[in-house]
Parts: C-alpha cells; sequence; structure tokens
C-alpha cells in the first residue's frame, strides 16, 4: 500500500513540477483532488465529494510522503460546497490534477449544466478527465474507494485509456461531452459504472453508459447495448462477439474483435431519410465451446450467421430508440451537414437504417478443430 502510494505520489508530484506551476514547498500547502462526485440531496443543494491526496515533498529528501483525504462540502451551490471544503483543509485545494468527473443517478437525472459551468469557467478544472454517471450508494462507493490502493480518479483513467477501443465500453470527457451536447439533437454521452460485489471482494465495474439530452440524463445505455452503439458509431478494435456453434447449437463461438471500419453515408430519397452504415468487421476465433471442425464450410456458416445476428440487434438497437424518440446515432447533424435546405419534418421518424455487414474472420488456418 505505501509503495503504491509513493509511485502515485510521485506521477503527481512530478508531472506538477514538470510543467513549472509550483516548487517543492508551494506542493507542501497544497492538496491535490484526483477526482470529484457530484451529488444532489432532497432539498436540491449540491454535495460535492473529493478523493485528494495531500503530498510532502522535500528538495533535500528523494522520497515522497502523503497521504489520502476524502472531502464533502455541502452547498446551495458547487462553489458554495468547494469553499466549505477549503474551510475544512489545512491546505488550500487545487483541482487541476482531477482525473475524472463523477456524477450520481440523481445528479445526472435533475442535470449536470451547473457543474458543467463550473468545470468550463474555472481554470484549474479540465477538458481532459473523463466523465461518469454512478450507479449505486455513494456511501459504498466511498468505503470501496477509501479502502482501495489506488485514487479513484486515477483509477478511472487508466481503466478507460486501456478499454477505450473496446466495443463494450462508452468513453467520453469533458471535451466530447460539450461538442456533442451542442450540436443537432444536443444529445450526448457519458460513461458508466457500478460496484461489483464479487466472490472475494467489491469492485468498481465499467458498465454502459448514459445518454444525455439538454444535460439531463434522459436513458441508460446498458452493457448490452453498448456493443451495437459502438459498432454503429465509432472504429473499434476490441472487444468480443458471441455465436452459437453451428455444430451444437447449446455451445458458442466467441470472436474477437481486430479491426472494425465503419463508413456512414446518408442521402434523402423523397419524403425518406436513407443512413447507410457499411460496417467491415475483422475478427478471429477465440474459444469454441463443444465440437467444431473449423473448415471452409463451418467458417462461412459463422460468417453468414453472424453478419446477420448482428444486423438484427443494430436494427433491433436503432428502432428501440426512434420509437423514444431519441436521435441515438446523430442523424439530424448528419442531414443538416450534407442538406442544410430540406424540405423533411420530421428526420429521425422518416430515417430508415441500411446496414452493409461485412464479417471477415482472419487467421482461421491456424485454429485447429475442437474436439
Amino acid at each position: 500500500m505505501k509503495r503504491k502510494l509513493a509511485s502515485i505520489l510521485s506521477i503527481i508530484i512530478f508531472s506538477i513540477l514538470f510543467i513549472g506551476c509550483f516548487n517543492y514547498r508551494e506542493i507542501n500547502k497544497i492538496t491535490f483532488a484526483t477526482s470529484i462526485i457530484f451529488d444532489r440531496d432532497e432539498y436540491d443543494n449540491v454535495i460535492l465529494y473529493i478523493d485528494c491526496v495531500r503530498p510532502y515533498r522535500n528538495a533535500n529528501e528523494s522520497s515522497d510522503r502523503g497521504r489520502r483525504v476524502i472531502f464533502k462540502g455541502t452547498g446551495k451551490t458547487s462553489l458554495e460546497a468547494i469553499r466549505e471544503m477549503n474551510v475544512k483543509s489545512s491546505n488550500r485545494i487545487n483541482f487541476s490534477q482531477v482525473r475524472a468527473y463523477i456524477f450520481t443517478e440523481q445528479a445526472a437525472r435533475k442535470g449536470v449544466k451547473k457543474y458543467i459551468d463550473l468545470i468550463n469557467n474555472d481554470q484549474e478544472f479540465g477538458f481532459k478527465p473523463y466523465m461518469f454517471t454512478y450507479f449505486g450508494d455513494v456511501d459504498t462507493l466511498l468505503d470501496v474507494t477509501s479502502n482501495d490502493e489506488e485514487y479513484l480518479g486515477l483509477y478511472l483513467d487508466q481503466l478507460v485509456e486501456k478499454n477505450r477501443n473496446n466495443a463494450k465500453v462508452i468513453s467520453a470527457n469533458v471535451n466530447d461531452y460539450i461538442t456533442k451536447s451542442l450540436v443537432a439533437s444536443n444529445i450526448s454521452y457519458m460513461g458508466a459504472f457500478i460496484i461489483n460485489e464479487d466472490a472475494l471482494d467489491k469492485k468498481i465495474e465499467l458498465n454502459g453508459g448514459v445518454i444525455m439530452k439538454d444535460n439531463h440524463m434522459i436513458d441508460r445505455l446498458e452493457q448490452k447495448d453498448v456493443v451495437s452503439y459502438n459498432l454503429l458509431t465509432r472504429r473499434v478494435n476490441d472487444g468480443t462477439l458471441e455465436i452459437p456453434n453451428p455444430d451444437e447449437k447449446d455451445k458458442f463461438v466467441t470472436l474477437d474483435i481486430l479491426e472494425d471500419n465503419l463508413n456512414t453515408k446518408v442521402r434523402i430519397d423523397g419524403d425518406k431519410v436513407i443512413l447507410e452504415k457499411n460496417i467491415n468487421l475483422k475478427v478471429s476465433i477465440g474459444e469454441i465451446q463443444g465440437s467444431l471442425i473449423v473448415d471452409d464450410e463451418a467458417l462461412e456458416t459463422l460468417k453468414v450467421d453472424e453478419e446477420e445476428k448482428i444486423k438484427i440487434y443494430l436494427n433491433d438497437f436503432f428502432k428501440n430508440y426512434k420509437e423514444k424518440g431519441i436521435d441515438i446515432l446523430g442523424v439530424r447533424r448528419l442531414v443538416e451537414e450534407y442538406y442544410p435546405v430540406n424540405s423533411v419534418e420530421d428526420i429521425l421518424g422518416s430515417t430508415e437504417l441500411k446496414l452493409n455487414i461485412d464479417l471477415v474472420i482472419d487467421g482461421s488456418s491456424l485454429v485447429r478443430d475442437s474436439l
């Protein structure tokens, strides 16, 4: 624990010193926040929790010392809550090293505009940290965090960076969020996480995402829908797809995603909007349950079955959100970009999704038959 804390402190301290913002003496008078949790109470007061490191560094010593501190502040505004926390801290709290902005479900549903304004208007708050909605009890999160070796913000930052190209992960920093919230349908996204209690311990787990409109949470992207969303909106080169074993229907074949090439086209055909998605997906066979002879016939069966399965999932995904009136794929923005002058009144309602899926199973000659 102490060794890991020292390494984290070293990263923070040296990154600060490198950009020339603070010297050793100044660092000893500052407490650095690594993450902020935004919450609301039943009276609509702002509640902030910050996970901090209070470092100590001596120019004549080679070791780093410091300790973890968690502060809580309440106020009518975020700034009032921050000032309350500063009153409780013997050091000034600095937010330049924040790695994650976390919103409780209640805060996300009631609206995050006031928090975004704080981040946007205060120079200490950066635009690179990732944004998350946490589904669960804050006290449980703080308990897990306080007992863990890693700071919450640093852990979430590293978790997303490691999995940012994974088809099962939603990632969005402040810059991504604000950019999307200002165009066309005013829909943007942020990642989500939960506390997963396994047999040994409670662990933080990335789990889907949330859909925001006009800075309010309007729906949750469940884990099963994230793959569909990512395949339709961006390139992915990690993740898995599961398909029934053609020889044993109660068993599965796992395909590892290697590369995804996405091309999007939009056109107006009379009173219809045609949204065309060409998805070229390169995969390899990762695991085979049961018995399967991997020959050309089996590979063609896997290819055809999986292409059809992907089409069904993606069409159902788009149809579901279309019926909810949520422009999940940003069709309105695309139409306004390519057809600034058009006569289509209900763009989303008039949109038809056309999918062209090409699945390539790579390295199949290296896969042995499953016995």
